[in-house]
């Protein structure tokens, strides 16, 4: 195992993003994830997606789980506005809704979904980045 030289601290380790309007969702996501070596943060909407991407540019974005119903700013138009920006172009897009619908790009998860199938979702669309 190798350590930082002195003064230097690790770099983080990238980001996945849950992004959904119902908090219990965002909680349960979260707890599905379980040990992954990812940090794991939350945002409400698009919107709050963004900001939170964009501030996480240093240390990089592995994944975004968005829902693809939700105010402000859904999931498709948050998916629209990654693509756009050079630096989120690559950065993986796992869908989620209540409804079987075509998705641009990547992965849907189906609501209702377990445990294992998030995991599974998750798992099958991360090493992508």
């Amino acid at each position: 195992m190798t350590h930082p030289a002195e003064g230097q601290h690790p770099a983080p380790e990238p980001l996945v993003l849950i992004v959904d309007d119902d908090a219990g969702i965002r909680t349960y996501l979260r707890r599905c994830l379980g040990p992954i070596t990812h940090r794991v943060c939350e945002a409400a909407d698009g919107v709050e997606a963004l900001a939170v991407a964009r501030a996480s540019v240093p240390d990089g974005l592995a994944l975004v789980i968005a829902d693809v119903m939700m105010p402000r700013m859904d999931g498709l138009e948050l998916h629209a506005a990654l693509r756009a920006d050079a630096a989120f172009a690559a950065v993986p897009v796992l869908f989620i809704s209540g409804e079987s619908r075509p998705v641009p790009e990547g992965v849907l998860l189906q609501k209702p979904f377990n445990a294992r199938t998030a995991r599974a979702a998750v798992h099958a669309v991360l090493p992508l980045s």
